[in-house]
């Protein structure tokens, strides 16, 4: 398969978009955490909201985790591609 130039352009957006994503992701889980770690109250709301927050917070980092592997595959893909294209011929 011969890939161009723009294809390398078009997954260079897609890297920092994900490089967007997965920052935006990591400073969501650390507000999460602060917020759960900050209702240590012994009301029943504030039990039942400490234990939402940790759920929330859980479910945020695992989104991270895997941003990040999406975000190495689409590296990957794009180096395949930069390695691919015909640059002297574009």
């Amino acid at each position: 398969m011969q890939c161009t130039p723009a294809d390398v352009a078009r997954l260079d957006v897609i890297v920092s978009e994900l490089d967007r994503l997965v920052e935006r992701l990591a400073a969501v889980t650390g507000t999460v955490r602060g917020l759960e770690a900050g209702t240590r109250w012994r009301a029943r709301a504030a039990a039942s909201f400490h234990d939402r927050a940790q759920a929330y917070a859980g479910d945020v980092s695992a989104l991270g985790g895997l941003s990040e592997q999406v975000r190495s595959a689409a590296r990957r893909a794009r180096w395949v591609t930069v390695l691919s294209v015909d640059w002297a011929g574009r």
